[in-house]
């Protein structure tokens, strides 16, 4: 395809993510590409790569082209013919597309018309670059949050919890594409067993990774769709991070766990597989669809004690809940900012306000489920993001209204740095522990059991 032509069909794809839809960038590019089957594989994986570097640098190329514009004092009329090339071009002339700056600007001319804003552009362009270091705001934590390309508001949450070097690396950390792990069902087979037939089938290189004992990780990108149909209940798609974040609840056989965010199960299963098919776990969600989904992705696994229960959003939990359980295990909704790897368009569609009202949903989650976990037993509060008000703020708020429980180290913590686990909390990230980002807190009810129980 002509690079004018595939340049197009990037900017219309780019558009498809400006609409609000509520589905996830790689799902709304998988619909793009089907709608678009004249695109060959070549062709496909450029504008992916594109698009995705777009969502992940988008907000710094915005931001160094308006400081730009000002500079050479271009007039606001020009400055909006070339929205959104001048964006893009300020990416690539940072190197941050796979586009060079003056290949995207050959590409472009026939799609703009000869005005002065262009040629001014353009001829910046064939002497090299065209941003200057000028073309950065003059606050730090302004100029912070164009580098790592997040809002203002999430780099004043980090700073404040970091300090501005702690959040320039987590940021920069969350712009880079994550790999693709996967978790072994430990309770059927072997990681090794697994290793070697991945290696075998796809010829690449396939790693055991670092802290959980169920994963592999793989460097390069393969089509696993054909693997997961042929090699049903061997494994799943899942994170590092989110992998110990289930083996940090300590679920173990016999228990009874309650799952109060099911979801569409990932940590669900990874808790099924810890119980080694005894014991029964009661998944909830007020979504009948993620449970449905959820109760298909179990079914070539046979496994027994699979409960689930479709909840109200107020009100009484189901009556044949159990009344109380050995875990409960909350993976709460959050931001979801510690995904931004591998979900680079949340930050463009998240907003200050949506985090305090997650926030407070989270506290209510926790305070609904607090009285279904037994004496002695433990309640798992999770979320995969990287906030302070979403983690330790909402955990230390559950134990101001709920003194019969107190902090337990979570599971696990011996096996991993020392940075992850910080006042008996557990923070997974890209530094940290070079996974997405999870927050994990657990609990012990100290209530002493009532006679008869």
């Amino acid at each position: 395809m002509r690079p004018s032509s595939l340049l197009g069909v990037l900017l219309d794809c780019l558009e498809e993510f400006e609409r609000e839809d509520g589905f996830p960038a790689d799902v709304r590019l998988a619909k793009f590409f089907r709608e678009r089957r004249y695109l060959g594989s070549k062709d496909r994986r450029f504008i992916g790569d594109a698009a995705f570097a777009w969502l992940r640098h988008g907000r710094r190329g915005e931001i160094r082209f308006q400081l730009w514009s000002e500079r050479v004092q271009l007039s606001p009329a020009a400055e909006g013919r070339l929205r959104p090339l001048g964006p893009l071009l300020a990416a690539a002339d940072d190197d941050l597309l796979p586009w060079k700056a003056n290949e995207l600007a050959e590409a472009a001319a026939p799609l703009v018309e000869a005005f002065s804003g262009w040629f001014q552009v353009f001829d910046l362009l064939r002497q090299g670059r065209f941003l200057e270091e000028s073309d950065w705001p003059a606050d730090p934590l302004d100029r912070l949050s164009a580098e790592v390309s997040l809002p203002r508001w999430t780099m004043e949450r980090l700073a404040a919890a970091r300090g501005i070097e702690g959040a320039r690396r987590l940021g920069l950390s969350l712009l880079q594409p994550a790999p693709v792990d996967l978790r072994v069902y430990l309770s059927r087979l072997e990681r090794e067993t697994v290793r070697r037939e991945l290696e075998q089938t796809f010829q690449v290189p396939v790693e055991a990774t670092p802290f959980s004992p169920a994963g592999l990780r793989l460097r390069s990108r393969i089509n696993l769709k054909g693997f997961l149909k042929s090699h049903p209940a061997w494994v799943e798609v899942q994170d590092e991070g989110s992998q110990l974040a289930a083996l940090a609840t300590a679920a173990a056989p016999g228990e009874t766990v309650i799952d109060a965010c099911a979801g569409g199960g990932g940590k669900t299963l990874a808790l099924l597989d810890l119980l080694r098919g005894v014991g029964k776990i009661h998944a909830c969600d007020v979504d009948a669809r993620k449970l449905r989904e959820l109760e298909r992705r179990a079914q070539p696994l046979r496994f027994k004690g699979l409960i689930t229960h479709h909840l109200s959003t107020q009100g009484a939990l189901p009556p044949n809940l159990p009344s109380t359980a050995d875990l409960v295990a909350a993976d709460v909704p959050c931001s979801g900012l510690g995904t931004l790897r591998r979900n680079p368009d949340l930050k463009r569609r998240l907003s200050e306000a949506e985090v305090a009202a997650r926030a407070r949903a989270q506290g209510e989650i926790l305070d609904r489920f607090a009285a279904r976990v037994r004496p002695g037993g433990r309640l798992a509060y999770i979320t995969c993001s990287i906030l302070p008000e979403e983690n330790e703020e909402v955990a230390a708020k559950f134990l101001e209204g709920h003194p019969a429980f107190q902090k337990l180290a979570p599971a696990m913590a011996a096996r991993l740095p020392g940075a992850a686990v910080e006042n008996q909390f557990l923070y997974l990230d890209p530094i940290r522990t070079r996974t997405d980002g999870f927050f994990v807190a657990v609990f012990r009810n100290m209530e002493p059991a009532r006679k008869g129980r």
